[in-house]
């Protein structure tokens, strides 16, 4: 997106967009799914001491539920930045980090709740920052848009993001 900001090419950076918003989704999607499927799985290869095992794997469906959230969250962040907005990223996660801390307080000191509550506390405040960001992108009339056509994955703006985003994943 940064590319076609900088070329001036509003129509591939939107498209890019659609393409990123639709990646980022589908990728939480599969997390989602893998973390929900394997969960006991991936903690016993974690060494989860067995005295937290059923504790923690109920935290990890949970939290992984989130998941496209999460994503969608991070991708629609890198966005923001890639045009130069790095600020309102870092605003809404703090508005989410302080979300989450009231929540925790919440869910187990009035609602009495454990694990779960920490979780839900966890995956709410995600959420925020997820609608946060998301309206600011809907409201943008620049290159990082939210367009209903450009919600697609288009050929070339995917290997592009694959070419980038894969290795940088990799290094990251």
């Amino acid at each position: 997106i940064a590319k076609h900001v900088g070329a001036k090419n509003e129509a591939r950076g939107r498209r890019a967009t659609g393409t990123a918003v639709i990646i980022g989704f589908l990728s939480g999607l599969i997390m989602m799914a893998i973390a929900l499927i394997w969960a006991r799985d991936i903690l016993i290869l974690m060494k989860c001491q067995s005295e937290v095992l059923d504790t923690a794997v109920t935290y990890m469906r949970i939290y992984f539920l989130g998941m496209p959230i999460i994503m969608l969250y991070n991708f629609v962040a890198a966005i923001l930045r890639s045009v130069g907005d790095s600020m309102r990223p870092m605003i809404y996660m703090l508005i989410a980090g302080v979300v989450n801390i009231g929540l925790n307080i919440f869910f187990i000191a009035v609602c009495d709740m454990t694990v779960i509550g920490v979780a839900l506390a966890t995956l709410f405040s995600n959420l925020v920052s997820l609608i946060l960001a998301l309206i600011a992108m809907l409201r943008n009339k620049g290159y990082c848009k939210i367009e209903l056509k450009n919600l697609k994955i288009f050929k070339d703006e995917f290997k592009e993001i694959v070419k980038i985003g894969v290795p940088a994943c990799l290094c990251s």
